[in-house]
């Protein structure tokens, strides 16, 4: 179904406190688990900072290589047919991350748009070596709208 459903509740985000520098973010209180299995899949979580007005929107892949490079790819498929293409910021590593950062001085807005007024139907995040590509359960794109609406409103 494409009908995209949303709560104005946002008491699945909390404030994070970093009581060493004084710093807190706003964030998922717990990840977005897209699987099948409970093997490969990826995790998904979300901020943002308190001083910035950026998004960052973060995926932990499981189930091809743990290397992440720099402009790699996460192709998203929406429920309504269209795509969208993101690049992962980060510098290269093998911490399984990709992450993308929207707003603020990264600009993306137009693609953070897409994201908080459509549902998902698949994500393929791009590695070193392949990828990981996992369907999104209705409960999953529910999640994730309302994670990203909710952050996008503050």
């Amino acid at each position: 179904t494409n009908e995209v459903f949303l709560d104005t509740d946002c008491a699945y985000l909390e404030e994070v406190y970093d009581k060493v520098d004084g710093s807190s973010h706003i964030a998922l209180k717990e990840s977005i688990l897209v699987t099948k299995d409970g093997k490969n899949g990826f995790g998904i979580q979300m901020y943002k900072t308190e001083n910035s007005k950026a998004i960052i929107l973060s995926m932990k892949t499981v189930g091809a290589s743990s290397c992440i490079d720099e402009g790699d790819k996460i192709n998203i498929l929406f429920r309504d047919g269209s795509r969208l293409e993101l690049y992962n910021i980060s510098d290269f590593d093998c911490d399984n991350t990709s992450t993308v950062y929207f707003g603020g001085g990264w600009g993306l807005r137009k693609q953070l748009d897409e994201l908080t007024s459509k549902n998902i139907e698949v994500m393929r995040v791009w590695t070193h070596d392949g990828y990981v590509e996992e369907e999104f359960s209705q409960e999953n794109s529910q999640q994730f709208l309302r994670a990203l609406r909710c952050l996008s409103s503050m």
